[in-house]
């Protein structure tokens, strides 16, 4: 019977025991709650001094200015409030106000999670809600805890979640032991309860006897089964129930799983689908309106896409005229008018402008030549503007973007004014609890570290957190170097989530770092930066500021927030401009410069990248010691020698060498979660050793922690202290980095501050991993970055030392910006020795999935109906532990009846001991056979013993025993290797178990000290082999086969699905069952809907159209990456003959419009 084979599953009657669990407590609670609700019902009563609603209020939201309760329910509310633990997540939606002074359940729905508002009794709240209940209303502090109600929660809240309706062993353990615990608390008060372990254990064993079918002899088995079954059916309907209520509050993608697993379910097993037919078609109902939602959400996007696609990608609606901006400003600076073109491409225009001898080429297409020259003179507007900056120049209103990190050189000296004086301003908001609200998330920790990475995010902030750091330490260490007052939590829980409310309430000051000739303007600058900081929070975009009036649009934002205007304050300082140094708006000009670089155009801009900022190019690095060098432009053609500078360094003896000194400050590098101790060491300094840019495979035989230990030793670095820590039976290792860190440069500089920003550059190299940065896009900068980087850790600023050295520069040698050349090289990657080590792995990637690709192309396997979503390397080593026997005497303590048989027996033991033979059969001979084949001397027998029991010895016993280990890294094949020799050694010398340690090199020990008492030799070990699978990973989505070669349609669906099978990577047989019912087992197996064939317009013909992700891999483990790519490209390729080995793949439905 049908019935019968789901109670054949255990991890199907772990859920219903603990469904169960669940209801036999809610009986048992019920004469309690109802009791004690309606003693704190009457306790209300009498407070109020029993008030009736007279207005008849229905309905009560806290969003509402201004409250529709009259004064007797608004009392009510009060009171009720009052008994709450919390004040937030109330669903006020619950409940009808008028009803709160004669209906008891309507009071505690208030305490509730979300319920249907005509729920008046206890039998129509399931157990969550009368346990929420319990746990919100303090009246019932004095009888239980609310930490053990809210351990009963969480199991109501797993059950239901379980998309497959199965839980483990010892998951239904856990939750069951919960109940109990909270089954004791509650006895005094339920009498009933005191037998609910007994009843929980009787169900479990009536559901261990059912067999899906009745004896007519047996009435009491037959009763005990009808009991059973209508007791899965109501664990069912509360299943069904919670999910259509859960799934019309919100549609989340797990709950779409569950509701999806839970009609399979119903589907495989018809006599449910028979006795739930409202319930499933409830499910149904619920699914329908879904496809609907899906259905309309698709045309909209469709729409959108399309008025999208009417549209130029830049302006939308009436441009900005910076065609008319750029003219102006080429007429201030007294240049030949600009020259506009067009260039004609497939999808529109795309706008050329040449001014003062250079051409930008626009970084979009148009739809027409008139928005296709406003973009390009966009662009040129940005770039000329960051390079010929001065406050009394480019302040024009065109010019309101931030200027791209792209620059040209101007032939003029960009010198702001003869002043020798600057206005610096600065700007004070003062917000007033502004809220950052987090997710929804089952801890209280995970709630308030969601709530600060949106804070991050909205405050511009690196979105990937610090290395090892919380979003929450990463914010407040901004706000204390910025002088921010911090933000207040407020925790709440809705619905069994917990949630997370950040308050920013206090004064925000925000400074021009870049000043201003002119007072006005610093005042517009800072409004700017206070946007750039505050924009997240006000929930406001500044990037088409009319006119750059960054001021009334800032008072615009706060005003609709109801906030009081900035308070701004300037200051004239004096400052010492150098030849070649101007201001700009890009940061701290304590760390900014406009260099004399030349640059390189190109004559067709076309054929630089589209998201490039400009045609504008740097120059490529030269070696200095060459005058005759000359560059090469985009297209080949050579541009004039680079002036001055390079033969300054001929002439020159003596260099510039800087050293720059980061003190961190606790910067957490934490290990992943492992079994144990010493791999979650491992696993931390292996991470540490990725960050500093370490070879990522260690040293040979060598860990990563002495791997990086020597490394930081050799550098003089402070070595990191390691902290321990074990959640949920998996260690943790945390390593905290603290103390100075000296970088150098090694390349030097005739210029002492370009000394100074090569060594910043170091220190990026090194510690962008622990600062979590990218500085590729730094445009030379690299000391201004660095201190940005550490300004958001809370850190202090490096400290700069320079030092002239006198140096004698041979011919071919010269100094660069390349950063410290002892770690990084352009030829192989090399240590620090020198020696050259084995290829970087990403370069291997990439070649793979270059290859991969091009397969798919091959194949005609393309976007979006297929799609390359990973490819992944795997390693496995192999280790060798090896104990050396030497004139060893080996005991057998089994008393025998004859001198053959103790011999015997010694022999089998010795055998079992060292790996020989498994059994007593010819264990003498094997044994013998094994000592002789490896040239050791047979062991001696002597027997004790003249009459019965008789003894035998083995006695000058020399051997060599070898322990293989096998992990995914050479620490745990060690450990594998060392658990089996631990495992075996004692037999050898007369124990009988040992007790295992934690981690290696306690288990080495262990063993040492073994061998040492028995005067042996010490163990050693040594890699064996290393090996590579590589896997990818393939997504399907709606991907169309067809087959019209056979003789008829079942013959091509057959075909069909032997293919697809094939590609899947199953084995296909004849004689088996048909190839159609395998594939669809397949993929209902996996809980995927299965291929949808449908007939060709050919004759005879038929296709299949399916979704899936595939994983693919070769067979066995390979000695190299490379053979390893090799054999996976093999693989890939026999799986993607199939798709059109006699069969021709067609377009997918959705492409085909079908």
């Amino acid at each position: 019977m049908e019935s019968y084979k789901r109670f054949t599953d255990e991890s199907y009657k772990n859920w219903l025991k603990t469904a169960e669990s669940l209801y036999i407590l809610r009986r048992h609670i019920r004469d309690f709650v109802e009791n004690e609700t309606e003693t704190y019902h009457k306790s209300l009563r009498e407070s109020l001094q029993r008030e009736v609603c007279v207005k008849d209020c229905k309905k009560y939201s806290p969003q509402e200015k201004k409250s529709p309760l009259c004064d007797r329910c608004e009392q009510w509310k009060v009171k009720i409030l009052e008994n709450r633990h919390t004040k937030y997540g109330i669903h006020w939606e619950n409940c009808q106000p008028y009803l709160w002074a004669t209906e008891k359940w309507e009071v505690a729905k208030v305490y509730m999670p979300r319920t249907p508002k005509e729920h008046r009794s206890f039998d129509q709240f399931d157990i969550s809600a009368i346990l929420n209940f319990m746990s919100q209303c303090k009246h019932f502090k004095t009888f239980v805890k609310s930490d053990f109600l809210n351990k009963v929660i969480n199991v109501r809240n797993n059950v239901m979640h379980s998309p497959d309706l199965r839980l483990s062993k010892k998951d239904m353990e856990d939750y069951i032991a919960n109940v109990v615990q909270l089954a004791k608390f509650l006895e005094p008060h339920a009498l009933g309860l005191k037998d609910i372990s007994e009843e929980i254990q009787q169900f479990k064993e009536n559901l261990e006897k059912y067999c899906g079918q009745s004896s007519p002899n047996a009435e009491n088995s037959k009763d005990e089964n009808v009991k059973l079954i209508n007791r899965e059916h109501q664990a069912l309907k509360e299943k069904i129930e919670f999910l259509a209520q859960h799934y019309e509050e919100e549609q989340h993608a797990d709950l779409k799983k569950e509701l999806q697993g839970m009609k399979g379910f119903l589907e495989q097993n018809k006599d449910l689908l028979e006795n739930l037919g409202p319930y499933v078609n409830q499910l149904d109902e619920i699914q329908e309106k879904v496809n609907k939602h899906d259905h309309q959400i698709d045309n909209l996007k469709n729409r959108v896409d399309k008025l999208e696609e009417t549209q130029d990608p830049v302006f939308i609606g009436d441009p900005l005229k910076f065609k008319n901006h750029l003219i102006e400003e080429a007429k201030k600076c007294k240049w030949s008018d600009p020259v506009f073109t067009e260039v004609l491409e497939a999808n529109g225009y795309r706008g050329q402008v040449e001014v003062n001898g250079h051409i930008f080429t626009g970084s979009y297409v148009c739809n027409s030549k008139k928005s296709a020259h406003q973009e390009v003179a966009k662009k040129a507007l940005q770039n000329l503007k960051f390079c010929y900056y001065s406050t009394e120049q480019f302040s024009h209103p065109g010019c309101i973007d931030k200027p791209s990190t792209s620059s040209t050189t101007p032939s003029v000296n960009p010198v702001t004014s003869a002043s020798n004086a600057l206005f610096y301003a600065s700007a004070t908001v003062v917000l007033k609890n502004q809220e950052v609200v987090s997710d929804g998330c089952a801890q209280q920790e995970h709630a308030i570290e969601s709530a600060y990475k949106k804070l991050a995010c909205l405050f511009h902030l690196n979105a990937h957190g610090g290395a090892g750091n919380s979003f929450k330490t990463m914010v407040l260490a901004h706000f204390d170097s910025c002088h921010y007052p911090p933000p207040s939590e407020h925790l709440d829980q809705q619905d069994d989530k917990n949630f997370c409310k950040l308050l920013l309430c206090g004064p925000f000051t925000f400074h021009d770092k870049d000043g201003s000739i002119k007072k006005k303007q610093t005042e517009q600058q800072v409004a700017m930066v206070a946007l750039q900081q505050l924009s997240g929070i006000l929930n406001c975009s500044f990037d088409s500021v009319d006119g750059g009036n960054y001021k009334g649009f800032l008072k615009e934002c706060l005003d609709a927030h109801g906030l009081k205007q900035p308070k701004y304050s300037t200051e004239r300082k004096e400052v010492d401009i150098e030849d070649g140094e101007c201001p700009n708006t890009s940061g701290d000009n304590s760390h900014s410069y406009c260099t004399r670089t030349p640059r390189v155009f190109s004559k067709d801009a076309s054929l630089q990248p589209e998201d490039n900022a400009a045609v504008v190019q740097p120059l490529p690095t030269t070696h200095p010691d060459h005058n005759d060098v000359h560059l090469i432009g985009i297209q080949g053609t050579q541009t004039p020698p680079i002036p001055c500078q390079v033969a300054k360094l001929d002439c020159a003896d003596a260099l510039f060498y800087a050293s720059a000194t980061v003190v961190l400050k606790n910067q957490e590098v934490v290990s992943d979660g492992c079994a144990q101790q010493e791999h979650a060491i491992e696993s931390a300094y292996k991470k540490l050793a990725c960050l500093f840019r370490l070879n990522a495979h260690g040293g040979a035989g060598n860990s990563f922690k002495t791997m990086v230990l020597a490394q930081f030793d050799s550098c003089h670095y402070p070595p990191p202290s390691e902290h321990f820590d074990q959640q949920d039976d998996k260690n943790f290792c945390k390593l905290l980095l603290c103390g100075p860190f000296t970088f150098h440069d090694k390349d030097g500089s005739i210029k002492k501050k370009q000394a100074e920003q090569q060594v910043a550059m170091v220190a990026l190299q090194q510690l962008s991993g622990i600062l979590n940065c990218s500085f590729d896009s730094v445009d030379g900068n690299y000391k201004g970055f660095l201190k940005e980087c550490l300004d958001a850790h809370g850190l202090k600023q490096p400290m700069y030392s320079t030092e002239r050295k006198k140096v004698d520069i041979e011919e071919g040698e010269g100094s660069n910006t390349s950063g410290d050349n002892s770690y990084y090289t352009k030829g192989n990657q090399t240590d620090t020795k020198g020696n050259q080590t084995r290829p970087i792995p990403c370069k291997v990637a990439k070649l793979e999935c270059e290859e991969i690709h091009t397969l798919l192309a091959l194949f005609n396997l393309k976007p979006p109906s297929v799609t390359l979503e990973s490819v992944s390397n795997e390693q496995k080593f192999g280790i060798t532990v090896e104990v050396i026997l030497d004139n060893l005497t080996f005991k057998n303590k089994d008393p025998c009846t004859s001198r053959r048989d103790a011999i015997r027996k010694a022999y089998y033991s010795l055998g079992c001991a060292l790996g020989i033979c498994q059994s007593n059969t010819d264990a003498t001979m094997l044994v013998k056979q094994d000592f002789s084949q490896k040239s050791f001397p047979l062991p001696k027998e002597v027997i004790e013993g003249n009459i019965e029991p008789f003894y035998c010895s083995l006695n000058n016993i020399s051997y060599n025993v070898i322990y293989e280990g096998q992990g995914s890294t050479e620490t745990d094949a060690k450990h594998d290797g060392l658990q089996k020799a631990l495992h075996a050694l004692p037999l050898i010398f007369g124990y009988k178990t040992l007790p295992s340690s934690g981690n290696a090199e306690e288990m080495e020990a262990q063993i040492n000290t073994i061998l040492t008492r028995k005067n042996q030799k010490k163990l050693t070990y040594s890699l064996k082999w290393h090996r590579y699978m590589s896997s990818a990973k393939l997504l399907f989505k709606d991907y169309t086969m067809k087959s019209t070669r056979q003789a008829n349609k079942k013959a091509n669906r057959s075909h069909l699905s032997r293919c697809m099978l094939s590609l899947l990577g199953e084995k296909t047989e004849s004689n088996g069952p048909s190839f159609r019912s395998c594939l669809d087992e397949w993929f209902m197996k996996r809980g995927l809907q299965p291929p949808v064939f449908e007939d060709t317009e050919e004759a005879q013909g038929s296709k299949a159209m399916f979704s899936v992700s595939l994983s693919c891999s070769h067979a066995d483990w390979e000695d190299n990456l490379e053979a390893a790519i090799e054999k996976l490209i093999q693989e890939l390729s026999k799986r993607f003959r199939m798709t059109n080995h006699h069969s021709t793949p067609a377009p997918s439905m959705k492409d085909s419009g079908g």
